[in-house]
């Protein structure tokens, strides 16, 4: 499955910070709600995970993602949101491989992100972009009114006050139980 993700990718351009060279998507990444994707991010060589920090976070609120520091995951200090949906693959971290797989998308997790590197003296970073796609059947239904109303897919998200009415069959019993 990890193999599958990466080649939707190939395409990865670098960018650097005093030296370190990291490699992310060339473009915004899609993927429905509901699934995993996987926001890329990697070095060409090997590194020692002694002194390496790798430090996944959104642009938008400065929010932590994800944190790989003292040679382990941390998942303790990742935004509450974030926790038991994001995660490194660990065992190719040493290899410079630092992405991270992002589960369960949300519509909220649609925007910019930055992964950080930095080992020793060295740093750097690349940028990437998710679009949540929610999917390409519009959604139906009915108000309290008698019309019906349809959400196009490329509309942004609203709040809808979904009312349910259930009616069933109750039976009444004496005080004898007949």
């Amino acid at each position: 499955l990890k193999t599958h993700l990466f080649h939707l990718y190939p395409s990865l351009f670098p960018f650097s910070v005093s030296g370190l060279i990291v490699k992310g998507p060339s473009g915004p990444l899609v993927a429905p709600l509901g699934s995993s994707v996987v926001l890329p991010c990697s070095v060409d060589e090997l590194l020692s995970v002694k002194d390496l920090e790798v430090e996944w976070r959104r642009t938008d609120p400065e929010t932590l993602v994800h944190l790989y520091q003292d040679g382990e995951s941390r998942p303790e200090v990742q935004q509450q949101d974030y926790r038991d949906r994001a995660h490194f693959f660990t065992d190719q971290i040493q290899r410079g491989n630092f992405s991270l797989r992002l589960d369960n998308l949300r519509a909220e997790d649609k925007g910019q992100y930055k992964c950080k590197v930095y080992i020793q003296q060295e740093s750097g970073e690349t940028a990437v972009e998710i679009k949540v796609n929610v999917g390409d059947i519009p959604l139906s239904f009915q108000t309290l009114g008698s019309r019906d109303e349809t959400l196009e897919q490329d509309t942004e998200p609203q709040l809808i006050r979904c009312v349910f009415m259930v009616t069933f069959p109750i039976r009444f019993l004496g005080a004898k139980g007949k």
